[in-house]
Parts: C-alpha cells; structure tokens; sequence
C-alpha cells in the first residue's frame, strides 16, 4: 500500500472517507464477479472460489502481510461472507454504475485460513463420495475439475 494504487487512484472518488488502515497490507485492487453467477448458486457447489482465496491468503502470509485490501462488488461481498474468511468491511461506496462496492480488509490470519481449507476439503470428500458409488469410477483431480468450468 506504500506505492500507487487503484484503491487510492482510480477508486478513490467511489468512496466519502477513504480512510485505509496503516498497517502492512497488500492491495488487490478490485473483486468483482459477475451478478448472474450469484443468481445461479454455483459459489456453493464448486469450492474454486475458496481455492482463489486460499492462494491469495497464502501468497499475502508467505510474504507477512497482515492482510489484503480490496474493493468489492455486492456478489462477491457475498460469496466472501459464505466462505469462511473473517473479512471486515472498512467503508461502502457508490461505484460510477451507481452500485454498492465495499473497501475490505482480508486478514491473513491462521483461523480463516483453516476455514477455507476445511471448505475445500469437505467440497472434495461429497464430490469423490459421490462418484465412488458411480459406474464408471472416476476420481476427480483438481485439473479435471478446473477444466470442468
């Protein structure tokens, strides 16, 4: 957050108060995801978006950061809420479409990490009991799965 960024750029007009944390945290500038995709229920049936979060909270641990801030539109407010991760909204605004977007914080800390892991894992072992009982056996890989989207 030391360097120029969307958040204190290009989205800064988005909010009233812009008034970010000081602490060591990493930008990801926006998270949005299409409004239909919400509509259409698959955040709970395919664990990729855990999979995404899981990486960016272990890219942003690896790297000792204390978290990740990021805008977000409602969808993935959302999907973000479901997932486990214990965010924290620091201010709402109004984006130039005149929709709701959120400034979040993303913390890198052990407990959501857990979270989504547990996610991920308990998305897989329905998944792989499902198709154990199946003809043809079929043990999905993640690359099989990814390819599936």
């Amino acid at each position: 957050m030391q360097f120029p960024n969307m958040i204190i750029g290009t989205f800064a007009p988005f909010f009233k108060h812009l008034n970010l944390p000081k602490e060591n945290y990493i930008e990801s500038s926006r998270f949005f995801v299409a409004k239909n995709r919400i509509s259409q229920g698959n955040y709970n049936k395919d664990p990729v978006y855990s999979i995404l979060f899981l990486a960016m909270l272990n890219y942003a641990k690896k790297y000792q950061y204390d978290g990740i801030l990021t805008i977000l539109s409602r969808a993935m407010l959302k999907i973000l809420e479901r997932s486990g991760w214990d965010i924290s909204i620091i201010e709402q605004g109004i984006s130039e479409k005149h929709e709701k977007v959120y400034l979040m914080l993303l913390p890198t800390d052990s407990g959501s990490q857990n979270q989504l892991i547990l996610k991920i894992i308990n998305h897989y072992d329905s998944l792989i009991n499902n198709k154990l009982k199946q003809w043809l056996l079929i043990y999905p890989s993640f690359g099989d799965r990814f390819n599936e989207l």
